[in-house]
């Protein structure tokens, strides 16, 4: 993420570390921080991505889902949302680290389970529990294991029950070329060759689709949201211009506190990964980056049998 990831968004824990002001909780299985300006970036990013999904909080055919999780929920924000728009339903966010809910008071039917990492298995939620959905927005960075995570949803899904990914995908789209050459192009190269080192894949949304019918869903449909996360408000229609814009500012925000982490992990030194970001930010300030990124809907339904 450019922008990235619904994990770590919180004040530090007591085991948590700190580098260049930023605090992290575990470095070692994920390399964002979980600050406040880390929560603050992410709840701005659940306003953007759902702007993108045309206010929609899920795209699945779910009907009344009695049991919902939201895995890696960040500050909470879609689950408490999803909560007052389904009031019989029971909703559950996960995370790794603490969460702090972005929104009060936390409707009734909404709880939150933290230190809780996805990857381990079995799950160990009460043996008479499975859940009717289960969700995942921007989870990118989030995992270097996530078809074991998409086998732990399945083995805990209702047969019928659905799973739904919502995520985007660091590749660089550009019609016109414009992002050929740039130092914003060479940046997210960088990035992603950072993220690699350290086990996650950041364009590993376009293999969900294959994954899940891997672990065994079946009616598994992939969408690609419209148009994109624009890196530039250059549309001409207001949605996609206001969408761009607001993504642009997001992923110049990005490129200065959330990516140097995975840069040095790809190499650079910290001189260059200055110069780098104030090249690439000043690029999309100028407007002249006209690309976007994939952003990518897959969801898929257990059977009935």
């Amino acid at each position: 993420m450019t922008i990235i990831g619904n994990s770590l968004q919180n004040a530090p824990s007591s085991d948590a570390a700190s580098t260049d002001g930023r605090t992290f909780q575990d470095p070692n299985k994920y390399l964002l921080p979980n600050d406040k300006q880390e929560k603050d970036r992410l709840d701005k990013q659940y306003i953007l991505i759902t702007k993108l999904l045309d206010g929609k909080l899920a795209w699945a055919p779910i009907h009344e889902p009695r049991n919902v999780l939201d895995v890696c929920t960040g500050t909470g924000i879609w689950a408490i949302q999803f909560a007052r728009q389904h009031p019989n339903a029971q909703v559950t966010g996960i995370d790794i680290d603490t969460i702090t809910p972005a929104i009060t008071p936390v409707p009734s039917n909404c709880t939150f389970q933290s230190s809780i990492d996805a990857q381990d298995g079995p799950w160990s939620f009460a043996p008479d529990v499975k859940f009717d959905f289960v969700h995942f927005r921007m989870i990118l960075s989030c995992f270097t294991r996530p078809i074991q995570v998409f086998q732990s949803v399945y083995d805990n899904l209702s047969p019928g029950g659905y799973i739904e990914i919502q995520d985007l995908c660091v590749e660089i789209h550009s019609q016109d070329g414009s992002a050929s050459g740039t130092s914003f192009e060479k940046i997210v190269d960088l990035y992603n060759k950072g993220a690699l080192k350290s086990g996650v894949d950041m364009a590993k949304a376009k293999n969900y689709k294959n994954w899940l019918q891997e672990v065994g869903f079946v009616d598994v449909e992939e969408h690609l949201a419209e148009p994109g996360l624009p890196t530039t408000g250059w549309h001409e229609n207001e949605r996609d211009r206001e969408i761009g814009t607001q993504g642009g500012a997001a992923i110049q925000t990005f490129i200065e506190k959330g990516m140097p982490a995975y840069l040095r992990a790809a190499g650079l030194d910290e001189a260059g990964l200055k110069e780098l970001s104030e090249k690439a930010i000043a690029e999309l300030g100028s407007g002249d980056v006209r690309a976007y990124y994939p952003f990518y809907v897959v969801y898929g339904r257990k059977p009935l049998d």
